[in-house]
């Protein structure tokens, strides 16, 4: 699997010498930073002195996520990945991590060929195509999953509506976001049944036992 790592292409990830050597007491580079606190790699050892050498970051390839690759310190060499925000976010904005929303569906007036294919135009290559699990879901007659993703679309039944369901995975693989809330809302009228948000805390400033008071109040 090829993965981008800073500002090379390469095919393969740098063996632990050559990936020690190079981000070994290095920052994340100023212009990469999203706010404050954006996520940083402490120096393995500690002799002093700053280091303002910019550190590599590696993009996977399948889910677009870019991680700091920073050395872990061990006598054996090593390293660990590290999330940070996209470039030009706010370092706490929320994701959508789950998305349910169902909208009406006339199979007289319209064809389910021309609704796949508008969802496949909008979700992307990966999300066709539609395959019957002969069987229904949620009370739905007849359920397909989209492509190879954990993406559902369920129909028949349930007030002549539609069922799209985003799970994590399937949201992390949408290029788009404006176009797809613009066709659900704008142009079929949709309604969230479900929607669960994500904030990822790539610095570390706030503590479990934190977002569990934060739910609590």
């Amino acid at each position: 699997m090829a993965f981008t790592i800073g500002a090379m292409n390469t095919p393969y990830l740098p063996s632990n010498n050559q990936l020690g050597a190079a981000v070994a007491a290095a920052r994340l580079p100023a212009q990469q930073a999203t706010g404050d606190g954006a996520a940083a790699c402490p120096p393995t050892v500690n002799k002093g002195g700053k280091n303002n050498k910019p550190i590599y970051t590696i993009t996977d390839p399948e889910t677009g996520e870019i991680s700091l690759v920073c050395p872990t310190g061990q006598p054996f060499g090593g390293y660990k990945l590290i999330p940070i925000s996209p470039s030009g976010l706010h370092p706490y904005a929320a994701i959508t991590d789950y998305l349910n929303c169902t909208f009406k569906f006339d199979p007289e007036e319209e064809s389910f060929a021309n609704l796949f294919q508008e969802l496949f135009d909008l979700l992307g290559d990966k999300f066709a195509p539609a395959v019957d699990r002969m069987r229904g879901l949620h009370r739905y007659k007849r359920s397909f999953q989209l492509g190879e993703t954990s993406a559902l679309l369920c129909i028949g039944g349930q007030a002549g509506t539609v069922l799209i369901s985003l799970p994590g995975a399937a949201c992390s693989l949408i290029q788009d976001w404006p176009a797809l809330v613009d066709y659900f809302f704008n142009r079929r009228n949709a309604r969230i049944t479900r929607w669960d948000g994500a904030v990822d805390d790539y610095s570390g400033l706030h503590s479990v036992d934190w977002a569990e008071q934060q739910y609590l109040s």
